[in-house]
């Protein structure tokens, strides 16, 4: 048994990449494929670690899409990836949004609560995918 579709703290989970493996392990999982949305980090750790604790890692990414026809964003999971220039770009630019909406937020915060600080927030957040 195996899990096709999980997050790491790299993009929107609560749980850092390097945990996730032993975790799956844990639940009785022979493969993972950590599957974060729209960055590259978590697919260059699975090529990186192929197999840890026991468990085949799969590299995964969730992309971001838009469905024109039905008006609405979409997630495509993508198995496998190639380190291509097309997916850096795609990750390079939702990393961007991610960032800006982020710092907005933070200042929104600094406005409400003057003992919230952005730069603070944004260096405990560093290592995570906000």
């Amino acid at each position: 048994p195996g899990d096709l579709h999980t997050h790491s703290s790299c993009s929107d989970g609560s749980t850092p990449i390097e945990k996730l493996p032993w975790l799956a392990a844990c639940a009785g999982l022979d493969w993972l494929a950590i599957s974060d949305h729209d960055t590259n980090r978590s697919v260059r750790y699975a090529y990186a670690h192929p197999e840890q604790n026991g468990v085949k890692l799969i590299p995964a990414v969730e992309l971001t899409a838009y469905d024109y026809g039905r008006e609405h964003r979409v997630h495509i999971l993508c198995y496998y990836p190639d380190d291509c220039e097309a997916l850096a770009r795609h990750t390079a630019v939702m990393d961007k949004r991610r960032y800006d909406a982020v710092y907005q937020s933070c200042k929104e915060l600094e406005k409400i609560c003057s003992q919230f600080k952005t730069e603070e927030a944004l260096e405990f957040a560093k290592d995570s995918g906000t």
